[in-house]
């Protein structure tokens, strides 16, 4: 049965190579890319001790196009830039 443990305790074990703020890892389990999924306990974020950290796919958003600029004052304010 696996248990909660803080999120930094997690990253020292899981992570070691890597380090990872506090600020980072909280960030990471406010936006859900722990699984299973983080729990804050009082003002800390926990994990299971056999969580794993799982990037959210971004492949779903397209890149925005530009518009083609018609005024050529614009254009090259824009292009100068």
């Amino acid at each position: 049965m696996s248990k909660w443990i803080d999120i930094e305790e997690w990253a020292k074990h899981n992570l070691p190579s890597i380090t990872l703020t506090r600020a980072t890892l909280t960030r990471y389990a406010k936006g859900q890319m722990f699984t299973p999924a983080a729990r804050k306990i009082g003002r800390v974020w926990h994990v299971k001790d056999d969580a794993e950290l799982v990037g959210k796919s971004c492949a779903h958003i397209e890149k925005p196009t530009r518009r083609k600029i018609d005024d050529p004052t614009v254009a090259r304010i824009f292009a100068s830039a």
